[in-house]
């Protein structure tokens, strides 16, 4: 955003109402939270750059998707995202999972981690549970890294 444009936009947050002003906010912490555990994810996957169809090392960048950085392999030409093949694979509101994970690091009920994270009982139940199952599914990656060597 040039100077020109961000002026504009500091003139118009002075004119929001208080209402306003508390949704804006809201937003941007909940982009703000998207980022951070986005950020979180592809600076795992930047560690491990291999193909999981092919186990191919020649892994490139290939735009983005839901927020997440997909990669192509040059080899199969298959493509991945950061949580492909993990528990966390199609799950929504990534801004809220850093949430989840304090409540189940502060062992925290389903109902108080839904009302923590602000989403309903059954979508912290499901996240629960994928989030439990990542440990395993890291170990699985890894067997299956061995057998595709």
């Amino acid at each position: 955003m040039n100077k020109r444009d961000m002026r504009r936009l500091w003139d118009l947050v002075g004119r929001l109402t208080r209402a306003q002003r508390k949704e804006l906010i809201g937003r941007l912490t909940a982009q703000t939270a998207a980022s951070e555990s986005v950020e979180l994810l592809e600076a795992t996957v930047s560690r491990h750059r291999h193909c999981p169809h092919c186990a191919g090392e020649r892994v490139v960048c290939n735009g983005t998707a839901d927020g997440l950085q997909r990669y192509k392999c040059r080899g199969c030409g298959r493509t991945v995202n950061a949580v492909w093949g993990t528990p966390l694979a199609r799950l929504r509101h990534k801004g809220k999972w850093l949430d989840q994970r304090q409540a189940l690091a502060d062992r925290l009920t389903v109902h108080r981690a839904a009302e923590r994270s602000g989403v309903a009982p059954s979508t912290a139940f499901r996240w629960r549970h994928r989030f439990l199952a990542v440990p395993r599914g890291v170990k699985r990656d890894d067997r299956l890294r061995a057998r595709n060597s």
